[in-house]
């Protein structure tokens, strides 16, 4: 049975995953180019952030997991459809 941190945790960490389906869309669609470095970076953060959340809080692991999926994704993206940071 959820509790309540467990269910807001997982309510929050798929709002996230939400919030980037509009950007993904975009990329897809053509209307944005992501920058391959930025996101990369995003996703390095994301990742580090999603090992200390591990190893201290367990209820809103859904939070870090989501910040870890959507920088991820865009990455994978940019490598198609992004921009590089040289000309």
């Amino acid at each position: 049975m959820l509790n309540n941190a467990d269910f807001v945790g997982k309510l929050l960490g798929i709002m996230l995953l939400i919030a980037f389906v509009s950007y993904v869309l975009a990329i897809l669609r053509g209307k944005t180019k992501p920058n391959r470095s930025t996101w990369l970076i995003c996703t390095i953060v994301a990742f580090l952030l999603g090992f200390i959340y591990y190893s201290e809080v367990s209820h809103t692991l859904w939070v870090p997991v989501s910040y870890i999926m959507g920088p991820l994704i865009v990455v994978i993206l940019s490598f198609k459809y992004g921009e590089d940071e040289y000309p």
